[in-house]
């Protein structure tokens, strides 16, 4: 038996809404009725402040709560894979609702902050809701390599486990493939590069990222740091600084173009369309 649930597509500030139609549609047939976009990093997003809960309610009180029917409270489990900001929807929701400052839950930039199943945390008084927070969880088995990399790219996946150059340079390809090309300016180039050591090289100029290393001989050998500079395009591409991207837009334009959809045109800018 499948709870009553709801899906919350968290991190919105960093995505492309161009595609949320046919995204919620995709969804739709899979059998999911209630889907929400959500940024905590805003300090008021109108979602969590009204919308949410409501949904919750009603949820909860549409089915049977079998031996907690008399209670007057409701107990909600956050759950979802690494990263994608389940303990921030749970302070945002407690800050809103309750009026409450701090975290109640810690929070991170990378995978693994939660280790383990949390003490339930009160979000609102009015219902009475309890939230309990969740460790990431992953898919036993990644499909492809494809989607293996793109989980990657989001930090769902510690980056030493593939490395971040290997993820600077799939997030390079990708960038130039959907013609995303605000690196360009971000980071001072003159024209779009395909190869990413010439763009970490730059980089690592530009922050004075050398190593440097003792030679067998007694010298000394000094290196480009591409490492440091690989973290430096991760961060600033997780953190919004790169423009608003959908990773999946060439996926969700060929489930279009196979469903004959007449009003999908897809265009690839840095600018994003609003919902």
């Amino acid at each position: 038996m499948v709870r009553p649930h709801l899906l919350v597509l968290n991190k919105m500030d960093l995505a492309n809404m161009q595609y949320h139609q046919s995204i919620e549609e995709a969804l739709k047939t899979g059998g999911v009725k209630k889907v929400f976009y959500t940024s905590c990093t805003e300090n008021i997003d109108t979602t969590i402040k009204h919308k949410i809960l409501p949904a919750v309610t009603e949820l909860v009180t549409s089915v049977d709560r079998f031996n907690r029917s008399e209670a007057e409270d409701y107990s909600v489990l956050v759950i979802g894979i690494p990263n994608v900001g389940k303990s921030s929807l749970i302070n945002a929701l407690r800050r809103m609702h309750l009026k409450k400052g701090g975290k109640a839950t810690p929070v991170g930039a990378h995978p693994g902050v939660t280790r383990s199943v949390m003490e339930k945390i009160r979000v609102s008084d009015k219902p009475k809701v309890y939230v309990y927070d969740t460790p990431g969880i992953m898919l036993p088995h990644i499909p492809n390599m494809d989607v293996g990399m793109k989980l990657a790219l989001c930090g769902t996946l510690q980056d030493h486990l593939v490395g971040s150059l290997t993820i600077a340079d799939y997030m390079l390809f990708l960038l130039n493939k959907f013609s995303y090309f605000k690196y360009v300016q971000h980071f001072g180039l003159n024209e779009p590069t395909d190869d990413i050591h010439s763009l970490l090289s730059h980089i690592a100029k530009q922050h004075n990222l050398i190593l440097k290393t003792r030679s067998l001989s007694g010298g000394y050998v000094y290196r480009t740091n591409f490492k440091r500079a690989s973290d430096i395009v991760l961060q600033d591409f997780r953190a919004g600084c790169l423009g608003k991207v959908n990773l999946d837009a060439d996926m969700i334009a060929a489930r279009c173009s196979d469903r004959n959809v007449s009003d999908a045109s897809f265009t690839f800018s840095n600018e994003p369309v609003s919902p």
